[in-house]
């Protein structure tokens, strides 16, 4: 496992304890980079109308929760078998859907279709800041899958709300074009956005 010094063993984190109710600054654990998986440094997370929601109880996310799934920051920490392709320094974004299970039917049918498995489309899917830890914190456990290299020149503050506004305009620029996940004339209407009701779509 490759690993950065100084990680420490407790971290700050906002946590959401109660639907509707301020945030609270809590030390809890810092998370440890299990297979496939990126220990990151957060920089910067952004707030969206999905955590809004999962604020206001709409997806009945767990307590107590690490809201924010629109995080960029370093890589501090590769679990086991992650790709040679991240380096420990490497500044990456988050995407929110991670870990596919393999064995639904919308996995059996994108690993079919298109002979990869897709955390968009899982039926039983993680998705950060909304049914595990999210962004809030100073550490935060990534799906190298589903983690993105930040262009160079491209700020933390500038890159947080890209994962999910900048990927959602992405996504359905490729959607229309024909040469997203599914065939442009198989989705009907496009819909914008990165959270449960984008991939639900």
């Amino acid at each position: 496992m490759a690993t950065s010094d100084a990680i420490p063993e407790m971290m700050t984190a906002l946590q959401l304890v109660e639907y509707n109710k301020d945030y609270k600054l809590a030390s809890i654990p810092v998370p440890v980079a299990g297979t496939g998986e990126l220990l990151v440094r957060v920089a910067a997370a952004s707030f969206c109308h999905t955590d809004l929601q999962v604020h206001q109880g709409v997806y009945e996310s767990r307590f107590p929760m690490v809201p924010s799934h629109e995080p960029v920051g370093t890589i501090v920490r590769r679990g086991l078998n992650t790709d040679s392709k991240w380096e420990i320094g490497q500044w990456v974004g988050v995407l929110n859907f991670k870990h596919p299970c393999g064995s639904c039917r919308k996995c059996r049918w994108h690993k079919g279709e298109y002979g990869t498995l897709d955390a968009r489309f899982c039926e039983s899917k993680n998705m950060a800041g909304i049914t595990t830890d999210g962004g809030f914190a100073e550490y935060l456990l990534a799906d190298a899958a589903t983690t993105v290299l930040l262009p160079e020149g491209l700020g933390f503050e500038q890159g947080a709300p890209l994962m999910c506004a900048g990927i959602s305009v992405e996504s359905t620029w490729r959607l229309l074009a024909g040469t997203a996940g599914r065939k442009a004339e198989d989705s009907g209407a496009p819909v914008t956005g990165n959270g449960p009701a984008a991939a639900a779509n």
